[in-house]
């Protein structure tokens, strides 16, 4: 430790964050990694077996979320020190840009559904879908405060995601398919950017908007899509993350069947590399709970919106049979972006259940393999034993809603049955409401004679 750190810093002993950042050089496993200072110096080097690292294979993912302000830390191929401070500043100040920009459009929002709901009601088709396509900022904005005050977690989940992905490289020979991951990555960031972009210009010509009429027109080209990436790019980056875990669990699940009388490695081994295991998924859990929990908040609150509003809307879509062409498309393009946002709440309840979902599924199938070993000495068995209690406090260190509950198969049917019900008793209460009426009706009825048989 003395030699790689007090000599590049020219006699002087190792900062606080070099000790946190490399407390595991002295593990055997590490001694053969290429010294570093810290976390972002030579990582661009080869290894002897010719891999890249985790951070240079991660690097245009998280370029990409640094340009939208979802991450403000230092990238791989920043070596220069003097040049650090400058990128923090200018990242710092681009993140706090799109936090007002999301702000100032939510606030806008809200002064057009209350303008709106002031003159046909907020009942209204009309004011339905601006409210509904005015929830994408406020989840935006949620989105941007979370990563950038979780900078230090982000950092330390790269930092633990890093040293799994060497470890599991030198000991198992196995790495990601990294091309395949980033290229699913950013194919599913260009559909997310291209859709709302496509529809939004042909919007903007089928209304024949004339360049610098409106300014907020001519921008809201380019800021249709840029909401879309802010409101999934986190999403598709949760599931990044968790794929990743997956496959180093499944590696481990391999390697643990396939020397199931422990001739190769020793149950010490394969206990330690289980527990690197859990304290990445315990630092990605630290990370994205907040994530989590506002975003399920915002995607339920947005589907009780839905069926409420459709369940008590008093004006439906029609087109009048004298309609003009304007008011055609804009009675077709106006409830498009709600269905969009629809979806895509569906979309991030599914998707964030699933991945959780798999990742404390694939951290519970270590049991099965482990409990098939056989060691010999008590060591081996004590180990176990401890494995099996680690699986049992899952609920601790695994993937959780803001250590609330953790990602279940159980959560997705229990939000399902929620909304669904949620459905059923709105549509009770509003067939309960109807028959009431018409009860009443019916009292107001002036009583009709009743024939008297005697004046026959």
């Amino acid at each position: 430790m003395e030699n790689t750190e007090a000599g590049r810093n020219c006699g002087r002993p190792p900062t606080r964050r070099q000790q946190h950042n490399y407390h595991w050089e002295s593990s055997p496993m590490a001694r053969q990694r290429p010294p570093a200072d810290n976390l972002w110096h030579q990582v661009q080097v080869t290894f002897e077996d010719g891999r890249r690292g985790f951070l240079s294979e991660f690097s245009p993912t998280l370029t990409l979320m640094r340009w939208l302000g979802l991450y403000t830390g230092r990238l791989p191929k920043e070596k220069k020190e003097r040049y650090a401070p400058l990128f923090k500043l200018l990242f710092a100040s681009l993140a706090v840009v799109w936090i007002a920009i999301n702000t100032a459009l939510m606030v806008f929002n809200v002064y057009i559904v209350y303008e709106t709901a002031s003159m046909i009601g907020i009942l209204h088709v009309e004011t339905m879908t601006l409210i509904l396509t005015g929830l994408k900022p406020l989840q935006n904005l949620i989105n941007l405060i979370v990563f950038v005050l979780s900078k230090a977690a982000h950092e330390r989940m790269l930092i633990a995601m890093r040293n799994t992905d060497h470890s599991f490289a030198q000991h198992f020979g196995v790495e990601p398919r990294w091309a395949q991951s980033r290229s699913i990555f950013l194919a599913s960031v260009f559909v997310a950017a291209f859709l709302p972009f496509v529809a939004r210009v042909a919007q903007y010509s089928l209304f024949s908007f004339e360049p610098f009429e409106d300014w907020l027109n001519d921008i809201s080209v380019l800021l249709v899509p840029m909401l879309s990436l802010w409101q999934l790019v986190p999403l598709f980056y949760f599931v990044y993350i968790n794929r990743l875990v997956c496959f180093w669990f499944r590696q481990l699940d391999g390697a643990i069947k396939r020397d199931a009388k422990l001739q190769k490695h020793e149950m010490d081994f394969y206990y330690r590399r289980f527990l690197q295991l859990c304290n990445c998924v315990t630092l990605i859990s630290r990370f994205f709970s907040p994530f989590i929990f506002g975003s399920l908040a915002v995607c339920l609150a947005m589907l009780c919106l839905t069926i409420y509003f459709f369940v008590n809307a008093e004006v439906a879509i029609t087109i009048e049979p004298n309609a003009t062409q304007t008011e055609v498309i804009a009675t077709i393009f106006f409830p498009l972006w709600a269905g969009l946002q629809i979806v895509t709440a569906i979309a991030y309840v599914i998707c964030i259940a699933i991945a959780g979902m798999k990742t404390n599924e694939q951290a519970r199938s270590i049991l099965a393999p482990v409990l098939a070993l056989l060691p010999a000495d008590e060591a081996g068995r004590f180990q176990i034993l401890c494995l099996v209690q680690k699986i049992q406090t899952q609920f601790q260190w695994g993937i959780t809603v803001w250590r609330a509950f953790p990602v279940e198969r159980s959560l997705l049917f229990t939000l399902v049955g929620m909304i669904a019900t949620y459905g059923v008793v709105l549509l009770k209460l509003q067939q309960n409401q109807e028959m009431r009426k018409c009860g009443n009706s019916l009292n107001l009825l002036p009583p009709q004679p009743i024939a008297n048989d005697n004046n026959l």
